[in-house]
């Protein structure tokens, strides 16, 4: 649970936080899907990380 003036400060940032959701979405919306790009990247590196594949590189 939150105190008063944690509740009072969520009251505060709501505005904020509109706003940083509005920009985000309109960073995100382009004609090359930044969200798609983002969650492939993210995916491959749940596959194989960074580290694996600099030390399969380093090995050919």
């Amino acid at each position: 649970m939150l105190t008063p003036k944690g509740q009072e400060l969520i009251l505060q940032m709501k505005p904020v936080w509109e706003i940083m959701t509005t920009i985000l979405t309109e960073i995100a919306a382009n004609q090359n899907n930044l969200l798609k790009a983002i969650e492939e990247a993210e995916e491959k590196l749940a596959n194989q990380s960074f580290l694996q594949r600099a030390l399969q590189l380093k090995n050919k």
